[in-house]
């Protein structure tokens, strides 16, 4: 995945991207988890994307932007910890593993967009509490508030009625996060 992006990716302003059926954009997402547990972000309903995706996402992500010095898979983790740290005011990064990928061709909402699917690792104690305080940040000003749940609450069917389908399609694929190896 990673040689397919470095090979046939370039950079590109991301309004001619979205112009153009012909691109794809290449999305960082992070699965943050702590523990046995995952972190559910909930949408707040004056979030477009709550009536768009769904209220509830167990990721946060940006698109991929142009920097000097990176690219391949260094960019994609970059631009990720860049945005987690930024959003939710954070001076500590944490480890960040890929673990996958989500893409729908045929899904109108979703078939310009290519989420490279990065577990962080939040190995703190009261870093994870602190989290739960935090509101997430997004760029145009909504919010989203969210905790840590075990896998068995994520999986329960009255969290995944409000998951959106990227959420859905990693869960599907990644059902516990525990023993996956750490890339490197």
């Amino acid at each position: 995945m990673i040689e397919c992006i470095i090979q046939f990716g370039k950079s590109m302003r991301r309004s001619v991207s979205e112009a153009d059926k012909d691109h794809v954009q290449i999305v960082a997402c992070g699965v943050l988890v702590h523990n046995d547990e995952v972190f559910l972000f909930q949408r707040k309903e004056r979030d477009p994307k709550y009536q768009l995706y769904g209220k509830a996402t167990i990721w946060q992500g940006t698109h991929v932007p142009i920097q000097v010095g990176k690219h391949g898979l260094d960019l994609i983790s970059t631009s990720l910890v860049e945005r987690i740290t930024r959003s939710l005011f954070l001076s500590r990064e944490f480890e960040v593993s890929p673990i996958g990928y989500c893409w729908d061709p045929n899904d109108d909402k979703s078939s310009s967009h290519f989420g490279v699917i990065f577990r962080v690792n939040i190995d703190n104690d009261l870093m994870a509490t602190d989290l739960r305080r935090k509101e997430f940040r997004k760029g145009r000003g909504h919010g989203i508030a969210g905790s840590f749940v075990n896998w068995a609450t994520v999986n329960s069917g009255d969290v995944q009625s409000s998951l959106e389908n990227w959420s859905l399609t990693i869960l599907s694929n990644l059902k516990d996060f525990r023993d996956l190896q750490e890339a490197g």
